[in-house]
């Protein structure tokens, strides 16, 4: 229930709070970040790392709730306040808030039982998951070449770091 929580509060900032004339700047983006978690879902599908099972289902349902209805909120924010003309620090100050809120959110979700790890997946990873994502995210709308490079990246070092076993890929 939490879940549905949260991104009914994600809504409602968004709603209120986003940029909502240039959503079409940022669809491309949030399309990415969606085909993104997905693709990291059906690499993970026989080897999970961590499951989002709930009260709401299971891990794909609960999956798919966040990649459709929370990350979409989540972007408009995250643009429509992004520091585009300020300096460096400014941006990175600001990935690092957006990081933390995640994480902080899957934190939480923890506590609850609702994100249960395996395989030696933990908050610690998941933290660099989310400093990955919105890396990914913020060099997307500029740079999409880019951001497919650095998610390819992202996944050849999960497979690697996490021995992935790719014999089990169907």
């Amino acid at each position: 229930m939490m879940r549905l929580i949260i991104i009914g509060i994600m809504w409602i900032i968004a709603f209120f709070k986003s940029d909502w004339k240039r959503w079409q700047d940022y669809h491309a983006t949030i399309l990415f970040i969606i085909a993104a978690d997905f693709y990291v879902s059906l690499i993970t599908y026989n080897y999970t790392l961590w499951d989002l099972s709930s009260e709401l289902g299971g891990h794909l349902l609960n999956d798919t709730l966040l990649a459709v209805l929370f990350f979409p909120p989540v972007i408009l924010l995250y643009f429509t306040y992004y520091p585009k003309h300020k300096g460096i620090f400014r941006k990175v100050l600001y990935l690092m808030l957006w990081v933390l809120l995640f994480t902080g959110i899957e934190i939480a979700e923890y506590y609850l039982d609702n994100i249960n790890y395996d395989n030696n997946w933990g908050i610690m990873e998941s933290l660099f998951l989310n400093i990955a994502l919105f890396i990914a995210l913020t060099v997307h709308p500029a740079r999409p070449f880019f951001a497919y490079f650095l998610f390819l990246l992202y996944v050849i070092l999960l497979i690697t770091i996490c021995q992935i076993p790719v014999s089990g890929f169907k």
